[in-house]
């Protein structure tokens, strides 16, 4: 299962911790929206005014953008056009408070450059800011780093490779949003989020799991042994040996 988020309704998650403070950081989510209009935030690590934020949003334009607010303003790196009613893949990575670039299924659009140094992160947010714009539609799959990933992580990714088995040792949270617990479990870093007016639960977009025969570091081996103790039994995992989730 996914989160599904309705606009109208202020749905998000929220947790009330800045899961990182500084870049470097990456940031990435799947989505699937029919709204084509609205700006939409998708993720976010932000102050409590929302003026210094690492975020990841659309805008009208149908496009993902990268953005970086600091004391010296805000700026965005934009990458492609997706369409409507279809599985996206999104990623936002900031390899420096100079350097940000958005993907849109795993295609990188232009860096932006300018120099924007957030301070004083304190939350961070799935689904919209607080009483600002927000996703509409369904969520999976949200994952952040401490991070730059490189242009193959992001393709590994946007073609279904579970978070857990990109950069792992820089993973520092990873939210499935199976839409099963409240609050919503963070399977790696313990920064659960809180619900805000009962986003529900939606259909989870395919995503290869590990397997048992993958080593990976201890903190992302134990987040994927939950995440497949917790799926067994519950139709939502195809083949443990395959290792397919949706």
């Amino acid at each position: 299962m996914a989160r599904n988020f309705v606009r109208t309704s202020s749905q998000y998650l929220s947790n009330a911790n800045a899961v990182v403070a500084a870049a470097p950081c990456s940031m990435a989510c799947w989505f699937n929206t029919a709204d084509l209009t609205n700006t939409k935030v998708w993720m976010g690590i932000e102050d409590a005014a929302l003026s210094h934020k690492f975020v990841m949003f659309s805008t009208g334009s149908d496009t993902i953008l990268a953005g970086t607010g600091g004391t010296e303003g805000f700026s965005s790196a934009g990458s492609g056009t997706f369409s409507d009613n279809i599985w996206n893949h999104a990623c936002a990575v900031y390899a420096s408070s100079s350097s940000r670039l958005a993907y849109l299924n795993g295609t990188p659009g232009a860096a932006n450059t300018a120099t924007r140094t957030p301070a004083s992160l304190s939350q961070t947010l799935i689904g919209g800011e607080v009483s600002a714009s927000f996703a509409d539609g369904d969520m999976a799959e949200a994952a952040i780093w401490n991070v730059a990933l490189s242009a193959a992580d992001v393709v590994a990714l946007a073609t279904g490779v579970s978070p857990l088995l990109v950069q792992p040792d820089g993973l520092v949270a990873y939210w499935p949003l199976l839409g099963r617990h409240d609050p919503e479990i963070d399977r790696v870093g313990g920064f659960n989020m809180t619900l805000n007016a009962a986003p529900i639960a939606a259909a989870h977009p395919r995503v290869f799991m590990p397997s048992s025969g993958l080593v990976v570091p201890a903190h992302a081996a134990a987040a994927a042994g939950r995440i497949m103790g917790g799926m067994v039994g519950r139709g939502g995992l195809v083949g443990i040996g395959g290792g397919m989730v949706g």
